[in-house]
């Protein structure tokens, strides 16, 4: 997360501003007034990471030992995480329009969906096979290991 993106910061449309003066480079804090959703979607990410070890991995050796690459192209990359009692898969779609994607059946609890970020694992359970993941968004599902 780099300062300023949690209120869509723009730095005026400059994409490389490591050079530019600082009124390209300030921060506009006014804009966390103008963009509230987005400060709060931002503060229950944060929340979120703080509370699942496995999106705190510190060693190349940890993650090489629990990811498993699912999909991977220039615009969707979908990945599962293996913990200790959970797994959870990551989707990533920058594509301009929603994808379909086959999860191995089974109950999941939403952790990250269009735009919601839920704390609580048990606040949204559906059992899945198949998932549709907006345009432009990152969605997380966790399914326990007892299953």
């Amino acid at each position: 997360i780099h300062a300023g993106q949690e209120f869509l910061r723009t730095k005026e449309g400059v994409r490389d501003s490591y050079n530019k003066p600082d009124d390209i480079n300030k921060i506009d804090w006014k804009r966390q007034d103008q963009f509230p959703e987005s400060v709060a979607l931002m503060r229950r990410l944060i929340a979120y990471r703080k509370q699942e070890p496995l999106f705190r991995m510190t060693s190349y050796e940890d993650i090489n030992a629990r990811i498993q690459v699912l999909h991977n192209d220039a615009q969707v990359v979908i990945f599962k995480l293996t913990g200790d009692d959970h797994e959870l898969y990551v989707l990533f779609n920058a594509r301009g329009e929603s994808i379909h994607y086959d999860l191995p059946e089974g109950e999941y609890a939403f952790r990250i969906f269009d735009r919601h970020v839920y704390l609580d694992a048990d606040e949204r359970r559906e059992t899945l096979s198949n998932v549709e993941v907006p345009y432009l968004s990152t969605a997380v599902f966790q399914r326990d290991l007892s299953q």
